[in-house]
């Protein structure tokens, strides 16, 4: 009989061996969702609202940490020098993404090669805001008043880069006017100068609704080609007079290159997942973010053909960082 116990033992022991060494299940413990924004604004709104569902479905608690400054690019630095385990994820927006590869040549990361791509998140107009105190109530307005001013006028953004930073720039492009570029570290500071009449307008994110339906700013417009389903009674800044004017914002997914592939792979389905939730998508909606959930390789696409759109950009308007 022991003979016979101890051939099994002796066959059994590989896999016994095997299993000691497995590395155990992803999510293995909490995972963080690096926000490179403040608190306060659309970035960190999508973070919060997906949280608790995403927190359900990976079975590990999931932590929202801001990380904010420089357009974004702190926060995409810090993700990066985190563990690749899956167990930091980074929500991404233009600037620090597909933008800042042209703008900052000093930039200490490669999106194209050290970002992997999770999911789409949310796309949405940018919307055009000004102060109650600017004598203007449509874009014609607007333009008509920078070109009696030139660089009186002021525009706020969450930092140089910032998708709202290159939406202003393109308008000031395609409008042929001169308003003065006013950067903060975040879209929520830049919104409460905004609202203070410290400075004078914004193409910011639908953080500022509460703001807009209290009266404290003026809607004039939204960025996007043809009027969005979230605002369809908003007219776009190309009906009223620019022509092909074209602003996206978006908010995306992503982990570091050399992630895990199942990491990666869990990841997608599960915050997919959340984002086609009913409850998640009616919170989303009403804070002004179409959510719009996508494969890895959609969004690596997308982000390239982006990138190349406002490298455009950066290159008509020589814009440079201070």
């Amino acid at each position: 009989m022991w003979r016979i116990l101890l051939g099994l033992l002796l066959a059994l022991a590989p896999a016994i061996a095997c299993a000691q060494n497995a590395q155990p299940g992803f999510p293995s413990k909490p995972v963080r969702i690096i926000v490179p924004f403040p608190a306060g604004g659309g970035v960190d709104a999508l973070g919060r609202i997906v949280q608790a569902a995403l927190q359900e479905r990976l079975g590990q608690p999931v932590i929202i940490e801001n990380k904010p400054g420089a357009a974004g690019t702190i926060g995409v630095e810090f993700a990066l020098s985190q563990p690749k385990d899956g167990h930091t994820v980074l929500i991404g927006a233009p600037g620090a993404i597909s933008v800042a590869p042209s703008l900052n040549r000093t930039l200490p990361y490669d999106p194209a090669r050290d970002l992997a791509a999770v999911t789409m998140g949310v796309r949405m107009p940018n919307l055009l805001v000004a102060a109650p105190t600017v004598a203007a109530t449509t874009v014609a307005d607007l333009i008509a008043l920078a070109r009696a001013e030139p660089g009186k006028l002021t525009f706020a953004s969450g930092g140089i880069g910032t998708n709202q930073h290159l939406s202003g720039e393109l308008f000031k492009l395609m409008a042929k006017v001169d308003m003065l570029h006013v950067p903060y570290k975040g879209t929520a500071p830049a919104v409460a100068d905004l609202v203070a009449g410290q400075v004078h307008l914004s193409f910011t994110d639908p953080s500022v609704l509460e703001q807009v339906k209290a009266g404290k700013l003026r809607l004039l417009a939204q960025s996007s080609l043809t009027r969005s389903t979230l605002y369809p009674d908003v007219a776009t800044v190309a009906e009223q007079g620019l022509a092909g004017f074209d602003a996206v914002n978006w908010y995306a997914f992503f982990v570091a290159t050399g992630t895990p592939t199942d990491a990666v792979a869990r990841l997608n389905r599960d915050l997919v997942a959340v984002l086609q939730q009913a409850d998640i998508k009616a919170k989303l909606i009403a804070a002004g973010m179409n959510p719009e959930p996508s494969s890895p390789e959609a969004l690596r696409d997308f982000v390239a053909a982006d990138t190349q759109r406002w490298r455009d950009v950066v290159t008509a308007a020589n814009i440079k960082l201070e």
